[in-house]
């Protein structure tokens, strides 16, 4: 027999739903946030750059890029 479970229905019970992505959302964005802050203390706001704060999250330069314009953080 042929599963007739939508996506949806299939998620919900491997425990996977919408509102675990949204939390996995804010978690990457305060990394990003976190890296910023740590970058701008330690050295200055000037050596904060996407590529930086990219390695040092793992995070793609443009969900760095989309972040902290989304913030307001500027970036070198």
């Amino acid at each position: 027999m042929t599963n007739t479970k939508s996506i949806n229905q299939v998620a919900q019970e491997n425990g996977d739903t919408s509102v675990r992505e949204a939390q996995r959302i804010r978690e990457r964005e305060s990394e990003v946030r976190t890296a910023w802050r740590t970058v701008a203390f330690n050295d200055n706001e000037a050596a904060c750059t996407a590529a930086r704060i990219a390695e040092m999250t793992g995070y793609p330069v443009d969900f760095v890029e989309f972040v902290c314009g989304n913030v307001g953080y500027k970036l070198s």
